[in-house]
């Protein structure tokens, strides 16, 4: 049976159940040592109490806020720990589905920390997760809790053994043939195959890239007195942590499914804890997370409001469903001309026989008011059907981008550098000064995999500030920026629905993909090989470059 979270969660012998109020004791949540033995207790009283009772135990434990750098207490907890702590006393495999953000790796590092001072002689805890980085960190997380214990309560490192004091490994001393070992280990095939443990603690499995196959190895080496406990978000229906929940759900199973929605975390008062940085988690806080994460399934995962939503399929979602692009659409946008004085960012994604040339311009709204937010006011394609040789024509391209950007004679000749005026032979227009004022193009930025040597030629000739985007860092956060940018209107354009021109279509053959690993970062995509985003792509970086610059 799942336990679905809800506001049922019970109060655990020894913590004050949360009463919407962070601890009044503020000062002593952030002291690196907890308070002294209680008033009418003994240390050996105190150390009886926590080998029977991990909830007790939390009070001593302490970790490092990775939200704030604070040093924290699990004097309180909130409802979706308190209702884990619970499950923890009393139940020896567990399976933890969960939101985002609910402190819970924290909190089964805390479990981590109580085997291995409380549980028994020789303890051993082992620690996994996607990667050796990942498994680094935990250890670190467990050791800070077992350093930062009151002295009567902590145990030495074993400094001088082979192997007791490292980056994965960390031996305790807690008497004579008696050590307590941490380990920690990346996933993989055969992870921790030839060690036994007390308790193994599994983190986000479903990130992992053999979470079978580390579950496994993990799960043969712990004893029928140890434990496990898998504490993970979801990562799609089909994987193998969903295939898992699946199973937990039999009545014969020895894992213990549990699910703990988004609402586990409160809100804490700001006057309480001045750097709390977090909102009350309820319905309002939901739909502000739609603009923040870049696909319905990232927002599952973060935010779930049921276990089938935190294990949902990673469908094909539009980039920009095209009624937010149609709802950026401003039909008194005053047309950008030559000879504007309005200052403009030029953006190319460049295509020669697969794909388009596409160019955008971007200026600052020029609205009152809108001046924060960027504006497409021209963009232009070139197709490699529009050519008999098949391909885009590179120098046509060329000869463009400096009649926009420097002007020229009204028979297509470029003037030659800012300020000068073209000369081409035989050209009656040259020769009578028949001019086309140029663009007031600040800069061009671009996608440097076909244009380096055109840029380069670009920048010798002074025609603008040229500047390459770059396509990992840069392009993933764009590509974000942007669609967040246009889902919320934060964005105008002149491309009338009406015209479905080639700039709406590259918009509608765009898809979101996720990067493995990331939440809030997405990169723009086609929907199929033969699809078009040249333009799309282009707006994207240009968007991104105009609210860079200052102007």
């Amino acid at each position: 049976m799942v336990i679905d979270f809800g506001s049922r969660a019970r109060a655990i012998p020894g913590i004050p159940a949360w009463r919407e109020r962070y601890p009044a004791d503020e000062e002593d949540a952030r002291r690196e040592r907890p308070a002294d033995v209680p008033e009418g207790s003994s240390e050996a009283e105190e150390l009886e109490k926590c080998a029977t009772s991990f909830g007790y135990f939390l009070q001593y434990w302490r970790y490092e806020d990775r939200e704030t750098g604070a040093i924290r207490s699990f004097r309180n907890l909130w409802p979706g720990q308190q209702e884990l702590v619970e499950t923890m006393q009393h139940v020896r495999q567990i399976y933890l589905l969960k939101a985002g953000k609910l402190g819970f790796t924290e909190l089964e590092c805390a479990y981590d920390g109580w085997v291995l001072r409380f549980k028994q002689q020789n303890a051993r805890v082992h620690v996994f997760s996607m990667n050796e980085d990942e498994a680094i960190l935990l250890a670190k997380i467990v050791r800070f809790g077992m350093e930062h214990m009151p002295d009567w309560m902590r145990l030495p490192v074993a400094t001088g053994t082979a192997g007791g004091d490292t980056q994965k490994q960390v031996m305790w001393v807690a008497g004579k043939d008696d050590n307590r070992n941490l380990r920690a280990y990346p996933s993989s095939p055969n992870a921790s195959i030839a060690n036994s443990c007390t308790h193994a603690h599994v983190d986000e499995m479903a990130r992992m890239p053999w979470p079978e196959q580390t579950y496994s190895a993990a799960l043969s080496t712990v004893p029928a007195h140890g434990s496990m406990h898998i504490v993970t978000r979801g990562a799609g229906q089909g994987s193998y942590s969903d295939e898992l929940w699946q199973k937990a759900q039999a009545t014969e199973s020895t894992l213990k499914p549990i699910f703990i929605d988004y609402e586990g975390r409160p809100r804490i008062p700001q006057k309480e804890m001045p750097d709390a940085t977090q909102q009350q988690r309820n319905r309002q806080w939901y739909e502000e997370q739609r603009t923040v994460f870049t696909s319905t399934q990232q927002l599952n995962m973060f935010a779930p409001r049921t276990a089938e939503e935190a294990l949902a399929p990673d469908a094909e979602e539009s980039y920009i469903p095209i009624e937010h692009w149609d709802a950026c659409y401003v039909d008194d946008l005053p047309e950008l001309l030559p000879g504007s004085t309005e200052v403009c960012v030029l953006s190319l994604d460049a295509g020669i026989s697969n794909d388009y040339f596409a160019a955008t311009l971007h200026t600052r709204d020029p609205r009152e008011g809108k001046r924060e937010q960027a504006s497409l006011r021209r963009f232009r394609v070139w197709r490699p059907q529009d050519d008999s040789a098949g391909v885009v024509d590179f120098d046509a391209v060329e000869t463009w981008i400096k009649m926009v950007c420097l002007g020229g004679c009204t028979n297509g000749h470029p003037n030659k550098r800012p300020g000068a005026l073209s000369d081409e032979p035989d050209c009656d227009a040259c020769a009578s000064g028949s001019r086309i004022q140029k663009f007031n193009v600040r800069h061009l930025c671009y996608d440097p995999y076909q244009l380096h040597d055109m840029m380069q030629r670009l920048a010798r000739q002074s025609v603008t500030w040229v500047k390459a985007f770059d396509q990992g860092s840069e392009r993933l956060e764009g590509d974000t920026d942007f669609r967040q940018r246009v889902m919320r209107g934060d964005y105008s354009h002149s491309d009338n629905p009406d015209n479905n021109s080639e700039m709406r279509q590259s918009i509608m053959n765009a898809k979101i993909k996720i990067p493995k690993g990331e939440d809030t970062k997405g990169r723009m995509e086609k929907r199929s090989a033969k699809a078009k985003i040249d333009l799309a792509v282009s707006a994207a970086m240009g968007a991104k470059r105009t609210l860079w610059l200052r102007i």
